[in-house]
C-alpha cells in the first residue's frame, strides 16, 4: 500500500461515504470483530455489491481461497 501510495479511507469507525467516494465494484465487510462494518451493511449495499464474510473460523489459506472464488480469480 506504501509504495503505491493508497490512502486509508477511514480510521477508527467505517465510512460510507468514504467507501462510496472510491466507487468499489465489490465491498467485502467483516461479519465480526473490530473491524465489521455490518451495521452499515444497508447503505454500502447501495453502493456496490456487498458481501459479508466471517473469517473468525477460517484459516488465511481458506478466506482467501473463497475470495478468490468470489471475485472469479480460483
Amino acid at each position: 500500500a506504501k509504495e503505491r501510495k493508497l490512502q486509508r479511507l477511514y480510521i477508527g469507525e467505517p465510512s460510507a461515504e468514504a467507501v462510496a467516494a472510491q466507487m468499489p465494484d465489490l465491498i467485502l465487510i467483516s461479519a465480526t470483530g473490530g473491524d465489521s462494518a455490518l451495521a452499515l451493511y444497508d447503505q454500502l449495499s447501495t453502493i456496490a455489491p456487498t458481501l459479508i464474510i466471517n473469517y473468525d473460523d477460517k484459516s488465511w489459506q481458506a478466506l482467501l481461497t473463497q475470495l478468490g472464488e468470489i471475485t472469479g480469480h480460483e
